[in-house]
């Protein structure tokens, strides 16, 4: 859902590597529930690296860092997928559990809550 949102909002999108990084590895796996996408990464300890971006995950959240992180919101507003609730974009309906996106120091993360539709 949000990578189309990469497709529908395109200007944002591509001015930001961190994003587009972040969404195809960690966001649109998170929200087809599958794994974060590490082909052609490097596996150092815990983390991936590649494209000057450092990825880390676990069965619940999937962050990238490496860059100056945009507001997701403007990347994700006009979607109805997510909503702005307590300082996150949390999903809606379509996904259970529901994920939420945020920023993080130097980068995005997706989180999978306990929350139910």
């Amino acid at each position: 859902m949000a990578l189309l949102a990469l497709l529908v909002f395109p200007g944002a999108a591509q001015a930001d590597a961190l994003w587009t990084f972040f969404a195809a590895r960690c966001l649109a796996p998170f929200e087809a529930i599958e794994a974060p996408d590490t082909s052609g990464l490097t596996r150092l300890g815990t983390a991936w690296h590649g494209e000057g971006f450092e990825m880390r995950f676990d069965a619940q959240s999937c962050e990238v860092r490496g860059g100056t992180p945009g507001n997701p919101g403007d990347l994700l507003t006009g979607m109805e997928e997510y909503e702005f609730v307590d300082g996150v974009w949390r999903s809606t309906t379509w996904r259970e559990p529901k994920i939420e996106v945020s920023t993080v120091e130097d980068g995005y993360r997706v989180f999978e809550t306990d929350l139910e539709a």
